[in-house]
């Protein structure tokens, strides 16, 4: 019986786990390398309509906005200027349980200065044109919509230099007012990726890209700025998932191939060596 247990329990924290990392079904939160400023913000990755609250010394209070299952992409939260060297955990809550996303670790100061402006040394644009699609037409309504609106994939290449503080990116084209929240790693996945913002480009217009980089606390750089001209290419306009790359203290065991194989194992292995333990004859002390 306490083998079967044990094998419920490692299979229950591997779904957890993986969870806790998907940014198309389920929310994600970054937890810093080290200690946040007092007025960190809260990464994440929305998610459906979940209740979020933060807990820590002397607050217990919802997180708000609150997730109404129409916001997709990364977020910043504000919970407010936080305590000097404590520790918070950002929750799921329901009715009876309260499931914790991640922690946020607080030293002693607040962070007003912005990061460095970023080197933006190159850029381009290939917006990916449905072969099936009448002339002159640069999409396909319909195909990966978010919002009811058509958004179909594109490649976009450029060469940053980042300051070591940035943990998002503030994307703006000339042609919009519409800024794009994105993780540092790769500004190539706003159009690629399904689970995040995305938008069409008219191929051979001139375009401009703006990007500030954003640190923990929220502040923003001056832009950096290139332009181009949309080429354009045929291609499957679809849209991928891909997670987010950002560093984390904790890394899940579902995050490599096998790893759901792996602690299956472990779990089957215990298992038996506490039915074997179980058969040992029991010994008699005087």
């Amino acid at each position: 019986m306490r083998g079967l247990l044990l094998v419920a329990g490692v299979l229950a924290i591997g779904r957890s786990a993986w969870a806790k990392y998907d940014p198309c079904g389920h929310i994600s939160v970054l937890e810093p390398a080290g200690r946040a400023p007092r007025n960190a913000k809260i990464w994440m990755w929305k998610g459906g309509d979940e209740r979020l609250r933060i807990r820590g010394p002397g607050v217990d209070r919802a997180i708000t906005p609150p997730f109404d299952g129409s916001q997709r992409g990364l977020a910043a939260l504000d919970p407010g200027v936080l305590g000097r060297g404590e520790t918070y955990r950002i929750q799921i809550v329901g009715d009876g349980y309260a499931w914790t996303l991640g922690e946020l670790e607080t030293g002693g100061e607040l962070d007003h200065v912005p990061p460095r402006t970023p080197g933006f040394h190159a850029l381009a644009i290939t917006q990916l044109i449905d072969p099936r699609a009448p002339d002159g037409v640069d999409g396909v309504d319909g195909v990966d919509g978010v919002d009811g609106v058509s958004n179909p994939a594109s490649d976009i290449a450029t060469t940053l230099d980042l300051s070591a503080d940035t943990v998002a990116l503030d994307i703006a084209f000339d042609d919009s007012a519409e800024h794009f929240i994105t993780p540092p790693d790769d500004p190539g996945m706003l159009g690629r990726n399904r689970c995040g913002p995305g938008r069409r480009f008219r191929v051979g217009a001139p375009i401009c890209m703006s990007i500030r980089a954003i640190d923990l606390a929220g502040n923003r750089s001056e832009a950096a700025t290139r332009c181009t001209t949309v080429a354009g290419r045929l291609g499957d306009p679809r849209r991928a998932s891909y997670a987010p790359a950002w560093p984390a203290r904790h890394h899940h065991p579902m995050g490599r191939p096998g790893g759901w194989l792996a602690l299956a194992l472990l779990a089957l292995l215990a298992s038996w060596r506490l039915a074997s333990k179980g058969s040992t004859p029991a010994h008699t002390f005087t």
